[in-house]
């Protein structure tokens, strides 16, 4: 029986990455790194474990590791507002608005696989 995409992907990754980069440490998320034995197996094989396309939302894309720096160095900007992160990815950059004092925060991806909250 397969999995799908988020549970087989959360299986493996668990627990989660502290210190997953190095311009933000203080996040600490699920990704797959490469310290991970799923970041090994073969792109064929991965993708018959998995109901369907690569999880994209699996990584932690520099730009959101940039944006989520800037947020995390300029508080002020965002303190107090509210957010709608578009494309958001693993979610590292709405993480940050909320750390950085935002007062709702919103993440939103187009993967339907990915739902990480109810």
């Amino acid at each position: 029986m397969q999995m799908k995409t988020c549970e087989y992907i959360l299986h493996h990754l668990l627990p989660p990455v502290r210190y997953a980069c190095l311009l933000v440490p203080e996040l600490t998320l699920s990704i797959l790194t490469s310290s991970n034995p799923l970041w090994h197996v073969p792109y064929e094989e991965a993708m018959t474990k998995l109901d369907r396309s690569d999880p994209w939302w699996a990584f932690l894309w520099p730009g959101s590791q940039g944006l989520s720096r800037y947020l995390l160095d300029n508080k002020s900007l965002i303190r107090g507002r509210h957010v709608l992160d578009i494309g958001c990815g693993c979610g590292a950059s709405a993480i940050a608005a909320k750390m950085a004092g935002a007062m709702n925060v919103i993440a939103n991806d187009i993967d339907k696989g990915k739902q990480l909250f109810d």
